[in-house]
């Protein structure tokens, strides 16, 4: 995983046009409208980089939410890693 955020109250603002709180293109902000509907607040956000070989695709992939000494790890998580691109 590179990256994972629980969507909150905020970031669905976001999504209906409320203002950012740094400048941002205004043309990828309208684009995020695109997004109103399909995300809801609670829900995660996650973005998985990896190449997957033929063998391994036999399956779904199962996401399942982290736990730490039982409880849920709703924090949010982010990695760059240095092969990555842009």
């Amino acid at each position: 995983m590179e990256w994972a955020k629980k969507i909150t109250a905020k970031d669905i603002g976001f999504l209906e046009g409320r203002k950012f709180n740094r400048d941002a293109p205004s043309e990828e902000v309208n684009k995020l409208k695109l997004l109103r509907g399909h995300i809801r607040q609670g829900q995660f956000l996650t973005k998985v980089r990896k190449v997957f070989q033929t063998r391994e695709m036999d399956s779904d992939l199962l996401i399942t939410r982290a736990k730490v000494k039982g409880a849920h790890d709703d924090i949010e998580y982010f990695s760059i890693l240095p092969t990555s691109p842009p």
